[in-house]
């Protein structure tokens, strides 16, 4: 389904806007869970997005039926937790208990009482992580250590992936505040959007493509009918690093008061905005599913030896003051977004 069809499928619609607003997610483990966070902040905002799409009729979705869309997919979410990661006898998430087993002490005995997981899978990798931390992964038996190692290598991965897509999410919803202030007739920030374009020619494209790159070129070997479904992946790819070079010509034409249509602005910008939402949906529902079924964990170890360990210059310890507006940009609709739950 392309972006442009997507809006005119009520459905498809409501489950895009709650994924891109943070109102529900996918559980790392099990990518076929769907959860539902609980922040009222990030559903009303989902009801909004829908109500910018246009549909292909030039007309809008609105009343009862796309109330009653909503309440079918938050309906059907699981509520907080996966339900396959829920340790026995206590409705926790598996990755709070995990946290917490790392943040003990390696010596004890609070490593002899090993939890209960319901999954057997999410059991394992904290079974894996415990015993490294005892010294001990050597005791375990070497068929079951080289599943264990594989296993977390592919979680990790996807982890890594999955959590760039949500700091793309934050970039983009930046973006767009901005390209409302333009809409209006204002004056947005234009070193914020300037920021945002470099950090989409670097980062996406130096670091993050290359490193799915790598993953779906097993896959195609793999499941070649599960990377059809994907489809051509470096084309997309290709297509939205044209979509942002369009978007900072027109960001350069508005600086150098060239003259330039704001409605021609507005679908530039609000195009690349739609069509990034678009594809990390896909990937996150598409691919990296398919990724974790098909692929071996030789293929893992082989993808994990060949990723770089390159520092995000905007989301991480060693980010460059070249988006520092960007993040005080950040911050600011944070505060704003926490404003609203109060």
């Amino acid at each position: 389904m392309s972006v442009s069809s997507y809006a005119d499928d009520l459905s498809s619609a409501v489950h895009f806007a709650l994924e891109t607003t943070h109102a529900t997610a996918v559980c790392p483990f099990h990518l076929d869970v769907t959860i539902r966070t609980g922040d009222d902040a990030a559903e009303s905002h989902a009801v909004a997005r829908v109500r910018k799409l246009v549909k292909s009729d030039g007309t809008a979705w609105q009343g009862e039926a796309l109330r009653k869309e909503f309440v079918r997919q938050l309906s059907k979410a699981a509520d907080r937790y996966c339900p396959h990661c829920a340790v026995f006898g206590d409705p926790v998430a598996t990755q709070d208990n995990a946290d917490v087993s790392r943040s003990r002490s390696s010596s004890g005995d609070d490593y002899e009482k090993e939890t209960q997981f319901a999954c057997e899978g999410c059991g394992d990798l904290v079974a894996l992580e415990k015993a490294k931390l005892r010294g001990d992964i050597g005791r375990l038996d070497g068929d079951r250590n080289a599943f264990l190692h594989s296993s977390l290598e592919a979680a990790m991965i996807i982890e890594r992936l999955s959590r760039e897509h949500r700091n793309i999410e934050v970039l983009l919803a930046v973006l767009e505040r901005e390209l409302e202030i333009f809409d209006r007739g204002g004056r947005p920030d234009y070193e914020v959007i300037r920021a945002i374009i470099s950090y989409f020619e670097v980062y996406p494209e130096v670091y993050h493509h290359p490193q799915e790159d790598l993953v779906f070129a097993k896959l195609r070997l793999r499941d070649p009918a599960a990377a059809a479904k994907v489809g051509n992946l470096a084309l997309e790819h290709q297509k939205g690093a044209e979509r942002l070079r369009r978007v900072a010509q027109a960001i350069d034409g508005v600086l150098a008061d060239r003259e330039i249509l704001r409605q021609s602005v507005d679908h530039i910008v609000r195009d690349f905005i739609e069509h990034e939402r678009y594809h990390i949906m896909m990937e996150d529902r598409d691919f990296f599913p398919a990724a974790l079924k098909a692929l071996e964990p030789q293929d893992w170890n082989e993808i994990a030896s060949a990723l770089t360990n390159h520092e995000d210059p905007l989301f991480s310890e060693a980010a460059e003051e070249t988006f520092d507006a960007v993040r005080a940009r950040i911050l600011q609709l944070e505060q704003e977004a926490e404003a609203e739950r109060h």
